[in-house]
């Protein structure tokens, strides 16, 4: 007797734009970008892998490089290697282009079942960056190609690009990768100097913090922020609503970067659709 599927979607779904099913990828290719969006966090982005990958799809991990490959090729994921404090490489880090904006588009109520933890939940002590001239620019930008991508599901648009539009975020400065580092050595090591046990450090504490606080600059400004907080008193590590709480007090890290990947990516967007109209002009001329 065949074994009934289970369907609890309690236990959890992946959904999954239609223009998706419509892209020309191989079975192993579509299967490889369906488990990418399974890991994924809110970004997109995820850390597995190729012996992972190749577990999950029952292939070998030169098939999941080809499949990963093909993925890149068709501008659905970006890859980006991440390297540790002493300069080791780490696992690639995937990013699956159209994730984020999806997620948006399905709705917040979706949005805040997936790691309420994360989301900011008081505003009136946060400190907002001054914007400046340039960061206007930017922020205009990003907010044009949001009305041109409107709701239209990936890759396309609701309506076209003006030509300035491209030239000006042609112009910006190709976003360069982030310099990656890991927050738990010198956590462990400022505990040290307050005479607090590093094993006091929950492992659940380890893990949001290798997840959001990552780059350099992040790890400089949340010890110093955690510096200027920490009491005479304390002789454990925090917890983690305190680490959180600490986190959210900070201003936003490398925001005018976090722009430019942003308008790239949107490039990239335009470039994947004017590819796919190529070949539908002609044929709408013809008809004409």
């Amino acid at each position: 007797m065949p074994q009934t599927l289970e369907t609890d979607p309690a236990k959890g779904f992946i959904a999954l734009p239609m223009s998706v099913f419509d892209l020309d990828l191989c079975p192993g290719a579509f299967r490889t970008l369906a488990e990418l969006c399974r890991m994924a966090n809110r970004d997109g982005k995820c850390w597995p892998s190729l012996a992972q990958l190749g577990e999950r799809l029952g292939r070998s991990r030169a098939a999941v490089s080809g499949y990963i490959a093909e993925l890149r090729d068709a501008g659905l994921i970006e890859t980006e290697t991440q390297k540790m404090a002493n300069g080791y490489n780490y696992r690639l880090l995937y990013r699956v282009v159209f994730w984020k904006d999806w997620r948006k588009q399905l709705g917040r109520t979706a949005e805040r079942r997936v790691q309420p933890s994360e989301r900011p939940l008081e505003t009136q002590n946060q400190i907002h960056e001054n914007q400046s001239p340039a960061g206007a620019v930017l922020d205009d930008l990003v907010m044009n190609w949001v009305q041109c991508v409107g709701r239209a599901p990936y890759p396309r648009f609701d309506s076209w690009p003006s030509a300035d539009l491209l030239a000006k975020s042609s112009a910006l400065p190709t976003p360069g990768p982030a310099i990656s580092a890991d927050i738990i050595p010198p956590l462990l090591d400022f505990l040290e100097k307050k005479g607090v046990p590093s094993r006091t450090l929950a492992p659940d504490v380890r893990r949001w913090l290798a997840d959001n606080v990552r780059s350099a600059d992040q790890v400089t400004g949340f010890l110093a922020a955690l510096d200027r907080a920490w009491k005479p008193h304390w002789s454990k590590a925090p917890t983690l609503p305190q680490i959180q709480r600490l986190q959210r007090s900070l201003p936003p890290a490398n925001a005018p970067a976090s722009r430019d990947k942003l308008i790239a990516s949107y490039l990239k967007r335009w470039e994947i659709y004017s590819r796919s109209l190529s070949s539908t002009v002609p044929a709408s001329r013809v008809a004409a």
